[in-house]
């Protein structure tokens, strides 16, 4: 019976025993015919590089891998450029690749097959657990914001400036002196 990679993605990441060897060449080419793209190195790490739109788009993809990452509690390393993101998977543990690399592989490919969606709570108007269909970058609220010198942040309006929502009159209150006045 040969793997898929959708059966690797319905798996979790298990802990490896203690003294766990890493996964021989042949089980490591096995693996890797199930997933799209992911090449094996140095019999060592598992690697695949994904093109983005631009740097939010490769932004919200990062956070949505750590998000999974997180559940699984096995993190891979990522290496991000305006439109690119590249994830070299190991594990540490074994000294090489582990079958939790290919689980977590098959299950961020599944993510990027759905476009790194939104959480449903994240999005206004989404009821949890309803299936979300937006990209993260498109559901961002468009924001003015107002700056102090404090916040060193620029005055242009910005979705992803270090300073709170305001309105045009610069009404706004930065986080630094938010927390000055608690």
């Amino acid at each position: 019976m040969s793997t898929t990679g959708k059966a690797l993605a319905e798996q979790s990441c298990q802990a490896p025993p203690a003294g766990s060897k890493p996964l021989g060449q042949a089980d490591c080419k096995t693996l890797a015919v199930a997933l799209d793209g992911w090449q094996v190195k140095d019999g060592s790490r598992l690697e695949k590089e994904f093109a983005t739109q631009d740097f939010r788009d490769t932004m919200a993809f990062a956070n949505r891998i750590a998000e999974i990452a997180e559940s699984e509690n096995h993190h891979p390393d990522l290496h991000l450029s305006y439109r690119r993101l590249c994830v070299v998977l190991t594990t540490h543990a074994v000294g090489g690749l582990s079958r939790n690399d290919f689980i977590l592989a098959a299950k961020i490919d599944q993510a990027r097959s759905q476009r790194y969606l939104l959480f449903p709570h994240q999005a206004s108007g989404v009821q949890p657990g309803a299936p979300a269909t937006m990209r993260v970058a498109e559901a961002l609220p468009q924001v003015p914001v107002t700056c102090d010198p404090l916040s060193r942040c620029p005055t242009a309006p910005s979705r992803f400036a270090a300073c709170g929502p305001s309105d045009r009159t610069g009404a706004g209150v930065s986080r630094a002196r938010r927390r000055r006045r608690l």
